[in-house]
């Protein structure tokens, strides 16, 4: 399964692709106890070697954030979808 923590981007078509960063205090003491658990939903992004999240912006920024806290982060586990049309990203969301 790749792996992905810092070439990252919200999908633009989402509901919360402009709005500001959720609130990801519930699930902070999961992620710090055991990592990311489920993996992030993700497609290839215009730039190589860079992803859009599709699904677990939350799971995202709760690691960044544990990552900054650390001075370090763990890759994150992540299923990558094929390079498709909107719709397809839209209805895995």
């Amino acid at each position: 399964m790749p792996t992905f923590l810092s070439t990252g981007s919200a999908f633009p078509r989402s509901t919360w692709g402009h709005s500001s960063a959720p609130d990801v205090l519930d699930i902070l003491p999961s992620v710090r106890a055991r990592g990311v658990l489920v993996p992030l939903l993700v497609r290839p992004n215009i730039e190589p070697d860079s992803f859009e999240i599709v699904a677990g912006r939350r799971r995202y920024l709760a690691a960044k954030s544990l990552a900054d806290e650390r001075g370090e982060g763990d890759a994150l586990p992540c299923a990558v979808m094929e390079d498709g049309d909107d719709a397809d990203a839209l209805e895995a969301w």
